[in-house]
């Protein structure tokens, strides 16, 4: 009897950091940003865990988000692109992606990558053009505060309780999320996967 043993795949997130993103993959940096709150800058944790369960982190600092540097990667993670004049980022360059930049995101995920968007409820004041790149998705990030009463914790209705609806993929090992001053996604059309 022959056994056929395959080797597990390892999946390669590129994390942008040279749009002026508010948080950080390295705490270092995240301490560079908020020496009082290093936390409140830091994703550190977050890639640690992804590399701790056979994740390859990669950090770009500097590099056009190109074919080459999306070639081979299997997640973009882009964690809210700023202004700098609204919040401490990771660089001092423009929040903004080119049009060159966005037409290689729609590439890559056209062919299957994934792409990891975060913003904050005031989406709006903060230069970036993220609607731009996810409005062919059927996707806009909105400007807002959701709020909900019914479903929050310690009465404080900011805190919203969320859960995933049956065959979601989005919980994922998650019965439940606490999402503090979360804003929304809107779908402007069906949204779909490419």
């Amino acid at each position: 009897m022959s056994m056929k043993i395959a080797q597990r795949h390892t999946a390669r997130v590129l994390f942008d950091e040279s749009h002026s993103e508010s948080w950080s993959i390295s705490a270092e940096r995240a301490r560079e940003m908020q020496p009082n709150d290093p936390a409140n800058a830091s994703y550190q944790a977050a890639a640690d865990a992804l590399a701790a369960r056979d994740f390859t982190v990669i950090r770009n600092l500097d590099a056009a988000l190109d074919s080459t540097l999306l070639s081979g990667m299997d997640v973009l993670a882009l964690l809210h692109p700023c202004d700098p004049k609204w919040e401490r980022t990771t660089s001092q360059t423009s929040p903004r992606l080119t049009e060159t930049e966005v037409t290689a995101i729609h590439d890559f995920v056209r062919a299957g990558g994934g792409l990891l968007v975060i913003a904050e409820n005031e989406h709006d004041k903060y230069g970036d053009n993220l609607n731009t790149l996810l409005a062919p998705m059927g996707l806009r990030i909105e400007n807002g505060v959701a709020f909900d009463r019914s479903a929050c914790a310690g009465d404080n209705p900011e805190w919203v309780i969320g859960e995933p609806g049956p065959g979601s993929v989005l919980g994922h090992r998650a019965a439940r999320a606490c999402f503090y001053r979360a804003g929304w996604v809107s779908a402007t059309r069906t949204a779909h996967h490419w």
